[in-house]
């Protein structure tokens, strides 16, 4: 992943909080909408790829919780 922006990565971990929050209230849809905010910022970006996939699945959207899990995979096999 480029490096970011301090202004860029600070955005980036404003939108990981909030997705996160978003997600322990009870709201995955809500959530999946910030952590696709933060990948507009960092496309290649290993942790909001698999909160999203996990917002998608809580959000019963196991398709596309498949998919972005799988980009994610490819990022970081292991």
């Amino acid at each position: 992943m480029p490096k970011l922006s301090p202004h860029k990565a600070h955005q980036l971990q404003d939108l990981l909080a909030q997705g996160l929050s978003l997600l322990q209230g009870g709201d995955p849809q809500g959530a999946c909408f910030s952590y696709e905010a933060a990948l507009a910022i960092a496309p290649r970006h290993f942790e909001t790829l698999h909160l999203l996939g996990i917002a998608y699945a809580a959000a019963g959207q196991s398709e596309r919780a498949c998919e972005v899990f799988k980009q994610a995979l490819s990022l970081e096999p292991g």
